[in-house]
């Protein structure tokens, strides 16, 4: 019954946990595949949340700040699967001393033009943050070859745009 209320919507898991009925992981696993913002349900019942839902969860849908608001530390592997899915999540919970090189590269990787946030930020622009950058780039103009480097450009440090301008045109 569980699952069938989480699989179809996710709304009527609320009814369940009103009634002190706490869902099991696989149906948590559930909810945060197919309704990801179900998961702030559990939060707001103070439900712990294992690794694998929250990782379920933050790859599907950008729903990490619920987690940072409610005195979650997202572990370094729900990060990358955060900003594997959209780079911008890194805006959410960056901090220089809990964010790894690791983190930020996938979050420039999916989402170069963040890289300028990241500098605006205190983030050294550092060889392999812009060559994950670049590499990026490359696999937009490959997928969209009417891109042109004068719209996109003014998002990009001068550096990265320098680089691709090399490995596009040598």
């Amino acid at each position: 019954m569980q699952l069938i209320a989480v699989g179809h919507v996710g709304g009527p898991i609320e009814d369940i946990i009103k009634k002190g009925i706490i869902p099991s992981e696989d149906v948590q696993i559930v909810a945060a595949t197919n309704t990801p913002h179900t998961i702030t349900c559990f939060i707001k019942a103070g439900i712990p949340l294992s690794e694998r839902v929250q990782l379920t969860a933050v790859s599907n849908w950008s729903v990490i700040q619920n987690l940072l608001d409610s005195g979650f530390i997202p572990s370094e592997d729900v990060q990358l699967a955060a900003v594997k899915y959209n780079g911008f999540e890194i805006m959410s919970f960056f901090d220089p001393s809990v964010t790894s090189d690791q983190v930020l590269k996938a979050a420039v990787k999916s989402q170069p033009t963040i890289l300028n946030q990241l500098i605006e930020r205190g983030i050294v622009s550092s060889k392999e943050l812009e060559s994950a950058a670049v590499e990026s780039l490359e696999d937009w103009f490959a997928d969209m070859p009417k891109l042109s480097l004068k719209s996109t450009g003014r998002n990009f440090p001068k550096s990265v745009l320098e680089k691709f301008a090399q490995s596009k045109y040598d």
